[in-house]
């Protein structure tokens, strides 16, 4: 089953078959990126995509700061494993992006494009060396367990939440701000709705590249002007493997970028955010 089939099947176990069509208009691909924990990190070559460890740098490249701060490294990955899937044109074939953010702050919310750093290299890999954290780097913050990764592609479906979404509820007021928004006229779509969401966003470990972000709380793309188009470059959950926890607890972060910016393949000027429990 390709992963259209998947989100079909899982439209129809939610009872929404009779939404089926629009659904799938607003439906995003996406990449979902599986933890494998290593035991020891030299198992892995230099430039593969991972998450925690240490990252694999060229020697002209600095560590990621903010604020005169050095940043926790979350992970890397390597362009080339992104490639098949042809999830998102814009994004370079080749090269490693870097993640990095201030795992320990909780000055993150409302101001956040400072504290999270995504650096691109795309020269030659044999020049990458691994490299430790430095000196000023939290305790705790300094070793994510390293992962390995594993890559497959699925479909995501918008956020209750958002700007694609007209609900069907007196509590929720409806942001949604595009012609092709998904209106859920009764409370049992509502219901069905939020079945959805739990089917195609399946828990914890949930990292993903594009696509719709599974959001815990407020809509996430509220900030960004729709003349101004912003996607989610990478969601980042809490997953035991790494030993990565966001927002307090049980919570996830997100790394968003323009799309003009990623087709410019200019990773400078991220946004990061996080939500929790």
């Amino acid at each position: 089953m390709d992963a259209k089939e998947t989100l079909h099947k899982q439209i129809k176990d939610a009872g929404l078959v009779h939404l089926a069509q629009p659904i799938m208009a607003l439906a995003k691909p996406a990449l979902k990126l599986k933890t494998a924990r290593v035991n020891d990190e030299d198992d892995l070559p230099p430039g593969i995509s991972k998450f925690g460890g240490q990252p694999d740098l060229p020697p002209d490249y600095t560590w990621a700061t903010a604020r005169g701060e050095s940043l926790a490294f979350v992970g890397q990955i390597n362009l080339a494993d992104c490639a098949p899937f042809e999830v998102q044109p814009a994004l370079p074939n080749t090269g490693i992006l870097y993640f990095f953010n201030n795992y320990w702050g909780s000055d993150v919310f409302g101001s956040t494009e400072t504290m999270g750093k995504v650096l691109y290299f795309s020269g030659d890999m044999n020049l990458l060396k691994r490299r430790s954290p430095p000196d000023d780097l939290p305790a705790f913050a300094k070793l994510f367990s390293p992962c390995a990764l594993n890559f497959s592609m699925c479909y995501t479906v918008p956020p209750y939440e958002s700007r694609y979404i007209v609900p069907n509820s007196p509590i929720v007021k409806s942001t949604a701000s595009v012609d092709n928004a998904l209106t859920l006229s009764s409370e049992e779509d509502q219901k069905n709705y939020w079945k959805l969401g739990g089917m195609v966003f399946s828990g914890q470990g949930d990292h993903q590249m594009f696509g719709y972000p599974n959001q815990l709380q407020y809509d996430l793309e509220v900030n960004f002007a729709p003349a101004d188009p912003w996607q989610l470059l990478l969601q980042v959950d809490t997953d035991e493997n790494p030993n990565m926890m966001w927002g307090g607890d049980s919570g996830l972060c997100y790394y968003w970028i323009r799309e003009h910016d990623l087709v410019a393949r200019n990773f400078d000027h991220i946004v990061w955010d996080e939500q929790g429990y």
